[in-house]
């Protein structure tokens, strides 16, 4: 989608267009875990987790929406160092972000929350150092919700295994060793670290 169309997009609620968006749809995931060791038997490649942060606001799910203090920021701020701080990693760590974006805007503030960048930093970055698979912080490498489907942000752990293990294609992310998912279900948020096992 170049800038032209996206402008070209109606407009839902100034200044959110329809291409900010993303479309509701039907699926199904499932998640197999096991130990490394016995993943090391295994044909596919080690994926291991790494690091796992809950976070939640003080604010309710409705006065979320309604009366918030701070719509500014999510509950990245809170899942995100907890990660982190559990995988012994840090955000400069991060070679790929798979970002529940059920608006755009989620994404700008998920990267000033998961401190990428300082806060009122996320949009420049984005354009500036760019999210395509060669640049700073690739994100969403298959479309995220807005152009991939809306599945509540599983088929973003599919995305991010699949890049650890390097069967991407012409969609992988060059180097991927680390990668970043994010859940939002406000008030409430998760951050989730993986690595390319050993």
């Amino acid at each position: 989608m170049t800038f032209e169309h996206y402008l070209d997009s109606p407009v839902v609620a100034e200044p959110v267009r329809s291409a900010d968006c993303c479309l509701v749809n039907d699926g199904a995931t499932a998640f197999v875990m096991t130990t490394v060791d016995r993943a090391r038997d295994l044909r596919a490649p080690v994926v291991r987790v790494a690091g796992v942060g809950p976070g939640r606001s003080r604010v309710s799910g409705t006065e979320w929406f309604m009366q918030n203090p701070d719509y500014l920021v999510t509950s990245a701020a809170i899942s995100g160092p907890r990660a982190f701080r559990d995988a012994g990693l840090g955000p400069g760590d991060v070679d790929f972000l798979e970002a529940y974006h059920c608006f755009t805007i989620n994404t700008i503030l998920q990267y000033e929350d998961l401190e990428f960048v300082d806060n009122g930093d996320g949009a420049a970055f984005a354009v500036d150092k760019g999210i395509g698979l060669t640049d700073r912080l690739p994100t969403n490498a298959h479309g995220g919700l807005l152009a991939h489907s809306f599945m509540l942000g599983a088929n973003h752990v599919v995305e991010a295994i699949r890049q650890l293990r390097g069967e991407r294609g012409a969609g992988q992310v060059p180097g991927a060793e680390v990668g970043m998912v994010t859940a939002l279900d406000v008030p409430h948020h998760a951050s989730l670290l993986l690595t390319a096992g050993r």
